[in-house]
């Protein structure tokens, strides 16, 4: 996100908040394009989801819940909207997940043998090592647990996680958005993957 796009999403906050009718649609309007990549990688990763749900169903599932939010929450910053857009794309992909293993649960395997998440700190990347590729219902599930277990993440490290993980922000624009420095952005993504990965108890689904 650049300079004028950060600009123009201010603007359609302060429309938002002043009643202007365009205002949701514009805002939508952005986040449409990282929900829908949201959304296509999933189903990239669950090819048994194709007999039952489809990408734009998930999409226009988690923009009506985004265009009810914007209504009732009313953001007044681009973090506000950006975390908010987040929220709602993250419920959308847990209730499909948790609907798709509910229908699976017999084939489901011990939390253990699920992917083990390998902590670089030096890094922002999530490094996975998996043991098994055919692990589908249970890799749901963990995929389920693991969106539910970032919403849970306390503030700042959320905020971080949320712009730096859903939204790709580089790093320097997360850091300008939350008014902190590059170096402190790195440290609240690395304590957030940490205790992500305290409350997975070392699983990881592979994504």
């Amino acid at each position: 996100m650049n300079i004028p796009t950060t600009v123009h999403l201010q603007r359609c906050l302060q429309s938002l908040n002043d009643h202007e009718p365009t205002a949701r649609s514009e805002l939508l309007a952005y986040a449409q394009r990282r929900l829908k990549l949201l959304a296509d990688r999933m189903f990239f990763r669950f090819q048994s989801l194709h007999s039952r749900e489809h990408a734009d169903d998930l999409l226009q599932e988690a923009l009506l819940r985004l265009w009810q939010s914007l209504e009732a929450v009313g953001p007044t910053t681009v973090e506000d909207f950006m975390g908010l857009a987040a929220l709602q794309m993250r419920r959308a992909l847990c209730d499909l997940a948790r609907r798709h293993y509910g229908k699976n649960r017999q084939g489901a395997g011990r939390r253990e043998t699920l992917s083990q998440f390998v902590i670089d700190s030096s890094s922002l990347t999530m490094e996975i090592q998996s043991d098994s590729a055919s692990r589908e219902p249970e890799e749901l599930m963990m995929w389920s647990e693991f969106h539910s277990a970032t919403g849970r993440l306390p503030e700042p490290e959320r905020t971080a996680f949320d712009l730096l993980y859903y939204h790709e922000l580089p790093q320097g624009e997360v850091a300008e958005m939350m008014k902190v420095s590059d170096r402190q952005v790195r440290r609240y993504w690395q304590s957030a993957r940490r205790k992500l990965f305290q409350m997975m108890e070392g699983a990881w689904p592979e994504l």
